[in-house]
């Protein structure tokens, strides 16, 4: 069984870092053979390690990674851990940036075992909400 601490909990975090480093083998290795993930804007299904690498190899190809923000909670009745992470997107070409969210559990033998991946390019704020936020 898996650690119940911390380091279980940052396991998507060392991925996505394999990932932008382009050490795809070794990103694979953190993911159960029985992963399942989701990409629900397009209604597409990820099933292995294989399927789910090589989505982000194409998502992420040609540009910066940079983990913005995480969280995780662990589930004592699934025991496994639920880790949410905010990555900015920075294409080397001089592309749109773009924002990719993801949710992932970890399961009991500190593998990634599904996730659901969000992809949302960064526009301006709409007029309308001008008065009620600021920009940073």
């Amino acid at each position: 069984m898996g650690r119940v601490d911390e380091a279980s909990g940052r396991i998507p975090i060392d991925f996505l870092r394999l990932i932008g480093a382009g050490e795809w083998d070794k990103a694979s290795a953190m993911v159960a053979d029985e992963f399942e993930g989701y990409l629900p804007q397009t209604s597409e299904q990820m099933t292995g390690p294989e399927a789910f690498v090589g989505v982000l190899r194409l998502e992420l190809a040609g540009a910066e990674a940079q983990i913005q923000n995480h969280q995780f909670s662990y589930d004592v009745w699934d025991k496994e851990y639920e880790v949410a992470v905010q990555v900015l997107v920075t294409p080397t070409d001089g592309g749109p940036k773009r924002y990719f969210i993801g949710f992932f559990t970890v399961d009991r033998e500190d593998l990634i075992g599904g996730a659901n991946l969000y992809f949302a390019e960064c526009g301006s704020r709409p007029e309308a909400r001008r008065e009620l936020t600021n920009t940073y």
